[in-house]
C-alpha cells in the first residue's frame, strides 16, 4: 500500500484475473481509496508483460514527491529464464491517470540492480523501501551460489531508486535451508530491519547504512581489550559490524591521534583456525581512483595470535613491506579473537596532520573451517581496488579549532585554485584564506 500527499490511499498487488485463458499471464493492478478505505475503486492495470508474469508489488513515493516507484519481479528480461528485482515508475502528477500502464520495453521499466557492481543474482519477491535522507534499499530471494535454496540479498540504491549496487546477505543460513518472502522496514533514524520466513519461524536482523567510516580523537591503550574509556568512535566499539556471511560476527572502531591510526577489532569464532583465519585492514592515503593498489595503498593482515604482514602498492601489486613500527596487541580466547593496532602516520608516508589528507579503508574477514574458508568484504569493496574503498572521516579533535590549514592536491599546473584571503584580496599561494572552486567556498586559515 501507498499513501499519496493528497491522502489517496493506493493498493498495488499481483492480479491474474484477466488472463485466467492464458497460460499463466499476470499483471500488476492498482485499487484506490479517497475516503481512507471505507470504499474502493475497480481494479486498474499499471504493468504488463505480455506472456510473463510482473508479481508482487511494492511502491514507494520518493522523498521529492516527483515519482511514484513500484518494485516488481518480472521474469521476462531476454536471456535470464527467471525473475529479477525490477522497477516500474510513473510521475505524482500523472499518478496512473488514463488507464496508463508500463509495457514490457518501456523506459520507465528498468532492471533495478546495477550488474556492473554487483553479480545477477536472479530471483523474485523484491521489496523496496526508503532511508530518511531518500536514499532507497531493495530486497529479494534468490538461489545465488546455493543451488536451489534461496538467501536474501539486500541492496541500496540513490534518492531515484536506480543504481542498486552495495549487495549484502542479512542471514547466515546453511544447508537445505531458504530465507523466503524477504522485506524490509527502516526505523528510527535509518536503521534498516530485514525479515525473512526461514525453517518456518520468522527471523529479523538489523542493519546500519554508512556513507563513510569514522575515527574519533583519542589515544587508545593497545591492550587487545577494547574499553569504552578508550575513546573509539562508538561507545559499544561497533562502528564495524561484519561477519553474517562467514558467521563470525566481527565488530570493529576507529580512533586517531596525532601519532596514529587506532584500530580495535573483535571476531566471535566458535573454531578458531590460527594460521588460517585473518582480518584485513586496507587504507589509501590520497582517495586513490584505481583498480590497482597505488604508493599510497597500504594493507595488513592480522592473525588472531596478532601476527602482521604489511604491504604497500606499487601501482600493480601489494609487495611486502615492514610500514616502520605498527604495533598490535591480540588476545584470543576460547571462541573469539580481539586485537587492537596502531598505524603511525609517519609509518604510511604522512606528517602529523592525517586530516588534512583524503583516506579511504577497507576491511575484509577471512574464515576456516579447516574444510573450507569464507571471505566477506565490506560490500562492493575490492582489496586490490582504492577505488572501491569507504572514506575515512577523523572527526575533529574538540580540544583544537576546527579551522585549520589543509591538503589542497594540484593535478597539474592549470590545476590552480584561485584563492583569497580573508579580507577578499586573491593571493597566488593556495596555504591560508578562502579556497573557491566550482562555486563552493571553504574557509581555512
Amino acid at each position: 500500500m501507498l499513501e499519496l500527499p493528497s491522502g489517496e490511499l493506493q493498493l498495488y498487488f499481483a492480479d491474474e484475473s484477466p488472463y485466467t485463458g492464458s497460460n499463466g499471464d499476470q499483471q500488476i493492478s492498482l485499487c484506490r481509496s479517497f475516503d481512507g478505505g471505507l470504499t474502493w475503486t475497480s481494479p486498474q492495470r499499471i504493468s504488463y508483460r505480455q506472456g510473463y508474469r510482473d508479481g508482487m508489488p511494492v511502491p514507494i513515493l520518493l522523498k521529492d514527491n516527483s515519482n511514484i516507484v513500484v518494485a516488481i519481479e518480472d521474469n521476462g528480461w531476454s536471456g535470464i529464464g527467471d525473475f529479477l528485482p525490477t522497477t516500474i515508475r510513473m510521475p505524482l502528477e500523472t499518478n496512473w491517470g488514463g488507464n496508463i500502464y508500463i509495457p514490457a520495453n518501456n523506459s520507465r521499466r528498468q532492471k533495478a540492480v546495477n550488474y556492473n557492481y554487483c553479480p545477477v543474482a536472479k530471483g523474485g519477491a523484491p521489496y523496496l523501501r526508503m532511508l530518511p535522507n531518500g536514499e532507497t534499499i531493495l530486497s529479494h530471494q534468490s538461489p545465488y551460489g546455493e543451488g536451489d535454496n534461496k538467501k536474501m540479498y539486500c541492496y541500496v540504491g540513490d534518492v531515484y531508486a536506480r543504481n542498486f549496487k552495495a549487495m549484502s546477505c542479512p542471514f547466515l543460513i546453511k544447508g537445505n535451508r531458504d530465507a523466503l518472502w524477504n522485506s524490509l522496514a527502516v526505523i528510527d533514524t535509518g536503521i534498516v530491519v530485514a525479515v525473512a520466513g526461514i525453517s518456518g519461524n520468522v527471523t529479523m536482523m538489523k542493519g546500519y547504512p554508512k556513507h563513510q567510516l569514522e575515527a574519533k580523537f583519542s589515544t587508545p591503550k593497545i591492550d587487545g581489550i577494547g574499553l569504552t574509556s578508550d575513546g573509539y568512535y562508538s561507545s559499544t566499539l561497533n562502528q564495524i559490524m561484519m561477519g553474517n556471511e562467514t558467521g563470525t560476527f566481527t565488530y570493529a572502531d576507529l580512533a586517531y591521534d596525532d601519532d596514529s591510526l587506532y584500530i580495535y577489532c573483535q571476531v566471535y569464532d566458535q573454531k578458531i583456525v590460527e594460521e588460517e583465519d585473518n582480518v584485513v585492514i586496507n587504507v589509501d592515503t590520497d582517495a586513490s581512483s584505481t583498480n590497482v593498489p597505488m604508493t599510497t595503498s597500504y594493507k595488513w593482515i592480522v592473525t588472531p595470535m596478532g601476527v602482521i604482514q604489511a604491504f604497500q602498492g606499487d601501482e600493480t601489486k601489494w609487495i611486502p613491506n615492514e610500514l616502520d613500527a605498527s604495533h598490535v596487541e591480540a588476545r584470543k580466547l576460547t571462541n573469539q579473537y580481539r586485537f587492537e593496532m596502531a598505524i603511525p602516520w609517519t609509518g604510511i608516508g604522512l606528517k602529523k596532520r592525517a586530516d588534512e589528507y583524503a583516506l579511504t579503508m577497507n576491511l575484509q574477514i577471512n574464515n576456516s573451517d579447516r574444510v573450507s574458508s569464507t571471505t566477506e568484504i565490506i560490500p562492493d569493496s575490492k582489496d586490490n581496488g582504492p577505488y572501491t574503498w569507504m572514506p575515512l572521516h577523523l572527526v575533529p579533535n574538540p580540544e583544537e579549532t576546527a579551522i585549520h590549514e589543509i591538503h589542497i592536491p594540484r593535478k597539474n599546473a592549470e590545476d590552480t585554485p584561485i584563492v583569497f584571503d580573508l579580507q577578499g584580496h586573491r593571493i597566488s599561494h593556495p596555504s591560508h584564506g578562502i579556497y573557491v572552486q566550482d562555486g563552493r567556498k571553504t574557509f581555512y586559515k
